[in-house]
């Protein structure tokens, strides 16, 4: 028989189970509690006695496992019984303190009342622009350069996005005229400063306290107020003197609203047919994105830290960003460090105008203009090839020139990032141009416009080619006196945006953003050196590159010649394998896909039968309900149900119907003629 402090387990008589299994557990109980050391209310409160196995983190919010006292297991042929077993004690934990990380994404309410608010502003801004270009046609003196002028002006009146859709119109020089592009990116963002209270009250907000005790001396009249935020001083409680810059108070909105108006714009000019179906849907969603990145001030400051990080990497310290002070900056804030200086703009008009008093001044800052110009190509051909971004708007104003010709970057609202290929499409490129390969640099630069719609490919690239024939020829000649839109590479860039707009390429945004940037660069460069040989200052970056890749190489074979082979090199010649398997899978891959284009097989021909049968359809609606209408209006005037000639009758006596068909009929038409003046690719 097992011993009063056990259960037997074995089958025994129904009829005192119960009772056994009582007496047990009591037991049982007895045990555990002489187990406790005295003087303790529960085992929970004696982690030490019980030598608690931490099962999470240090700080005890996991499960804790609780060893009971050891008990002698049964010997051979004793039966099992009833004892304490460790356990765990699970402390309470709320589910809001585990915070799974989610991607931040930056978004404003649309407001349909100020959305139809701005839209009335856009037509008026848009009726009066119409009427001053039609007066000027009038009176013979419609130039391209007074249209860009007048559209300049209507962007600026209507503030807001306005000035930002001015400004990407500007970047889309493979649609827009050259004049146009020249004029809208001159535009200046300026509005009247908001309240000084609601940018204290933004500040306060981010630091959960008074303002005085976060600032020692703070200037409430902003130094630079524009469509997206104003720009205070200031100097910190540590002597710190500051730039604050605060997002104006529902802009957000604004914004939304304007990209509301903007779309139904588009969308009408779509269906309309003064735009082809779908043209605007990449351009709607690039700006939509750029606004909302002007927006992100959390992004805009992780992007200018991240390139002041860079810059001092990269071991030249002629280039850099203020510092970020991050414990002051949110979403609505951006405090940084002070740069002193004088503005790049400054120096481009005392360079160009010969003004003794600022080149005094700066010679004194030992700022020399032509090592200027040098260090903003270096630092062009650094964005786009060196860092994981590029600045895509390096305006004059963003620009402060220091003691030493040191550049600081201030904006950061605007950065672009290339892919692989475009990047060794810009080195393959440089390198057909300093071989004088015009060939070489058309196919470069097709790869640049890519994905291509259906174009003749042959036809393209010999249009490239006669471009870069006269970019060599410019370049050969080395005049020192010409712009710098007459002078390599303006003139291949210019002269490849025209040629996307005679094919109707529409580029990518960020290829797009990268030639602009680079056009950016390069003027500021031209004027303030004139004899400046962009492709010398290339070779030069590119030496920098090679050392810095001698550098890396050498380091490694020293390291791995010092270390032996570790487990990193394993996994390189691991991924090297995988590389070269996924390599032979895709070339299997097009080798296996048929050749017929079952798109092209559709041809022309379906397509304008099925927009007649879509047309057919489209004018019996539009009949059909005049036919109810006008039955309907006969049925309330006159009370007695009208007849079936009567109201044909009516609806054919009506103008507006055969004007309905009309537009249907020009609208499907011209649908059909976008198609067919497509290339069939076979």
């Amino acid at each position: 028989m097992a011993p009063e402090s056990e259960v037997s387990l074995t089958p025994a008589a129904p009829g005192g189970r119960q009772a056994r299994v009582s007496r047990a557990i009591a037991q049982s109980l007895a045990e555990w509690r002489q187990a406790r050391p005295p003087g303790r209310a529960s085992p929970a409160a004696n982690w030490p006695a019980y030598q608690p196995a931490l099962a999470g983190r240090r700080d005890g919010r996991y499960a804790r496992e609780v060893a009971a006292p050891a008990a002698p297991l049964p010997g051979p042929g004793e039966p099992g019984r009833l004892a304490a077993l460790p356990r765990s004690r699970f402390l309470k934990v709320r589910t809001s303190d585990i915070n799974a990380p989610q991607m931040r994404r930056v978004g404003f309410n649309t407001r349909l009342l100020l959305a139809f608010r701005r839209l009335l502003i856009w037509v008026i801004t848009l009726i009066r622009y119409l009427n001053i270009t039609t007066f000027d046609r009038m009176l013979g003196r419609a130039t391209p350069q007074r249209r860009a002028g007048h559209l300049r002006h209507a962007f600026e009146r209507v503030g807001g996005t306005g000035v930002k859709v001015g400004k990407y119109l500007a970047m889309r020089l493979d649609f827009f005229p050259w004049a146009v592009c020249v004029e809208l990116a001159q535009m200046v963002d300026k509005l009247p400063p908001f309240p000084a209270e609601q940018a204290i009250a933004a500040v306060e907000r981010r630091t959960g306290r008074p303002l005085t005790e976060t600032f020692a001396r703070f200037d409430p009249t902003p130094v630079v107020s524009d469509s997206v935020a104003g720009v205070y001083q200031g100097v910190l409680r540590d002597g710190r003197r500051v730039v604050v810059r605060v997002r104006r108070p529902g802009v957000g909105e604004l914004f939304m609203a304007d990209l509301l108006v903007l779309d139904w714009f588009l969308l009408a000019a779509e269906f309309l047919t003064i735009l082809r179906p779908g043209f605007s849907a990449q351009m709607r969603r690039e700006f939509r994105a750029a606004v909302l990145g002007a927006l992100d001030f959390v992004q805009e400051a992780r992007f200018q830290d991240s390139f002041r990080r860079a810059a001092k990497r990269s071991g030249r310290r002629f280039f850099t960003a203020p510092r970020v002070v991050f414990e002051y900056s949110n979403d609505e804030v951006i405090v940084q460090e002070f740069s002193a200086g004088m503005w790049m703009w400054e120096l481009l008009a005392a360079q160009e105008q010969q003004d003794e008093r600022v080149l005094a001044l700066a010679r004194d800052l030992n700022i020399d203009p032509a090592q200027v110009a040098r260090r903003l190509m270096w630092i062009s051909y650094w964005g786009w090839d060196a860092n994981f971004f590029f600045l895509a708007d390096p305006h004059p104003d963003n620009i402060i020139v220091g003691r030493d010709g040191v550049l600081t970057f201030l904006d950061f609202s605007s950065v672009g990032v290339i892919d692989p290929d475009k990047r060794a499409a810009m080195h393959q490129n440089m390198a057909a141009m300093q071989r004088s390969d015009p060939l070489g640099m058309a196919r470069a630069t097709i790869t640049l416009l890519e994905p291509l719609p259906p174009v003749d490919v042959l036809e393209l690239t010999k249009e490239l080619e006669a471009v870069n024939w006269q970019a060599l020829y410019i370049h050969a000649s080395r005049a020192p006196q010409q712009s710098w839109r007459q002078r390599y590479p303006a003139v291949q860039w210019v002269g490849l945006f025209r040629v996307a707009a005679q094919y109707g390429i529409s580029m990518q945004f960020e290829a797009l953003r990268l030639l602009r940037a680079m056009l950016l660069y390069e003027s500021l460069a031209t004027r303030l050196c004139r004899d400046l040989d962009m492709l010398r200052e290339y070779r030069g970056f590119a030496r920098y590159r090679a050392r810095a890749a001698r550098l890396r190489v050498t380091r490694a074979v020293r390291r791995t010649v010092r270390q032996g082979f570790d487990q990193k090199t394993f996994l390189r010649l691991e991924r090297v394998a995988n590389m070269t398997s996924g390599l032979l899978a895709r070339l299997r891959h097009v080798l296996s896909i048929p050749q017929a284009n079952f798109t092209a097989l559709i041809g022309k021909g379906s397509y304008a039968i099925f927009t007649l049968i879509k047309f057919n359809a489209q004018a019996a609606v539009v009949t059909a309900l005049a036919l109810l209408i006008s039955g309907g209006l006969q049925w309330l005037t006159t009370g007695a149900a009208p007849t079936a000639p009567a109201v044909v009758q009516a609806v054919l006596a009506n103008p507006l119907y055969p004007l309905l068909l009309l537009l249907l009929f020009l609208i499907n038409t011209r649908t059909v003629l976008f198609h067919l003046d497509d290339v069939e690719v076979r």
